[in-house]
């Protein structure tokens, strides 16, 4: 049906001007084919077969714009820029996931997330409807998701999760 790729980290140089870019790591494609799996089921051929290209585009961009910037930087950015693709897509299709919420501490914990781009635009996090435990429905995406109580974190809000699943269960560690 359809074929999976999987990508590796490969550095290529460029000739013209020395430069290096780097390609995809694991991570990007296991989400990319994840967030796939599950858009299958919800886009039509159109939708789907744009998804695929975006992807494939950003995945094999020029890296113009990534001249002089470490591998840190450049897979930092890719990953942004792939989850940006699929949470859009996501929510134009209306793909979501039933993401089981709970907090190491116990009940009681009000609960705050963004998307990776949500949170490198400086947008406000969203705040869960109710209170742990609990379901939110959550678009495709990677998210920052973390638990507060009395208004100060309780876990690490940099803590970063995929959510590509139509279920996923998300404990949060709580340390404070």
């Amino acid at each position: 049906m359809l074929a999976v790729v999987f990508c590796v980290v490969r550095l290529v140089t460029v000739e013209a001007g020395r430069r290096s870019l780097w390609e995809w790591d694991d991570s990007n494609a296991m989400f990319y084919r994840d967030a796939r799996k599950h858009f299958m089921d919800t886009m039509d051929g159109n939708q789907f077969r744009s998804f695929n290209q975006s992807m494939q585009s950003q995945r094999y961009s020029s890296g113009s714009t990534r001249v002089d910037k470490t591998k840190e930087q450049v897979m930092k950015e890719q990953k942004i820029e792939a989850s940006e693709i699929v949470y859009n897509y996501a929510r134009a299709s209306n793909t979501r996931s039933s993401v089981e919420i709970s907090a190491s501490k116990g009940n009681g914990a009000k609960i705050k997330y963004q998307n990776l781009g949500q949170r490198m635009r400086d947008e406000a996090p969203t705040t869960a409807k109710q209170l742990t435990a609990l379901t939110e429905n959550m678009y495709l995406g990677r998210y920052h998701i973390w638990a507060e109580r009395e208004d100060h974190p309780t876990s690490d809000p940099d803590a970063e999760f995929e959510i590509v699943n139509k279920v996923e269960k998300v404990t949060l560690q709580e340390t404070k």
